[in-house]
């Protein structure tokens, strides 16, 4: 295995580019758009083009509409200051300069809709921006090959589907996501099937934990080790693992701080964050080589948590 394959490029050196996705172990962003200082709204330090080229490979982007009728990132009911149609343009410019790269994008409607809207509206928005570039689209239902998303992103459906767009033809639906739920849960994703293809960890609101982060930040971290040993040891290819680090201790700890740790108000004690625990896991791997699923973080570009970026990547077969 390279030390060093080139993080932008990374897919590319996958040794098998039959293999299915939900095999890979895939480095993600929580509210990938979430670039902000404004206390408990930002999520990262990168914008999601940036974010592509440090090997971020699946974006959860949370879109609303304006009152007329635009869609817009936000966080919660937090305005971004971003449109839709910008930020997919960076990703389709991201995969003209990287062809034999894939993306998954989850869509999530967040926030509360201006009342002359509705999900019907919401949904036929989304998929007509779609459709403004359909070749840069896969919307089959099933799990994907990676070299079927080769120059292509894979959409993962988190709304409702209203007509006219077709229920084969919609992505993976994973709208059936369980809030906060203490423990893994499963989803049908791909319509018809009598046997749940996703496995997701999202907990994610510890707001009421006692002890606050010095002790919530380990029980995450167990909660993610736990989802990725699983995935590790599960042989069967056709189960894709969501496994969200993020997490948030409102007015305790903002993200930045659940994800990269910080020190208590003298300085004198450091709290451990999720980043690191989930970087020592990984290095200290006896078998370097597993499939992990996708790890959706937050702030996992920023100057300290590089590595675990990379750490992630490496876990995968891949060849110079």
């Amino acid at each position: 295995m390279p030390s060093k394959v080139p993080l932008s490029s990374w897919m590319a050196h996958v040794a098998n580019p039959n293999v299915l996705v939900s095999h890979l172990s895939i480095p993600g962003t929580h509210d990938s758009c979430s670039k902000s200082v404004v206390p408990f709204v930002g999520t990262q330090s990168l914008t999601v083009s940036e974010q592509a080229e440090q090997g971020i490979r699946f974006f959860d982007l949370r879109v609303n509409l304006t009152a007329k009728k635009n869609p817009v990132l936000v966080h919660g009911d937090y305005p971004l200051g971003l449109g839709l149609v910008d930020v997919l343009q960076s990703l389709y410019d991201f995969l003209d300069n990287h062809p034999k790269e894939g993306l998954v994008i989850q869509f999530k409607r967040d926030g509360s809709l201006p009342a002359k809207w509705t999900p019907f509206d919401f949904s036929n928005v989304i998929f007509s921006v779609i459709a403004s570039n359909p070749s840069r689209w896969r919307l089959e239902t099933d799990i994907p090959k990676l070299s079927d998303l080769q120059g292509r992103i894979q959409l993962v459906r988190r709304f409702e589907l209203f007509p006219p767009q077709p229920l084969n033809s919609a992505g993976l639906d994973v709208q059936d996501w369980k809030d906060n739920w203490d423990i893994p849960f499963p989803i049908a994703a791909t319509p018809g099937s009598p046997v749940p293809n996703v496995r997701v960890q999202d907990k994610y609101d510890f707001a009421y934990a006692r002890g606050g982060p010095w002790k919530t930040i380990p029980i995450k971290f167990d909660l993610v080790k736990s989802l990725m040993q699983e995935a590790a040891s599960n042989q069967k290819p056709d189960v894709w693992y969501f496994n969200y680090s993020s997490a948030v201790t409102f007015t305790l700890a903002e993200p930045w701080e659940f994800a990269q740790g910080f020190y208590d108000d003298d300085r004198s004690k450091y709290c451990k964050g999720v980043n690191t625990y989930m970087q020592e896991f990984l290095t200290a791997q006896v078998q370097p080589l597993a499939r992990y699923g996708v790890l959706m973080m937050d702030y996992p570009t920023d100057s300290r948590s590089t590595n675990l970026v990379r750490a992630i990547i490496e876990s995968n077969d891949l060849i110079p």
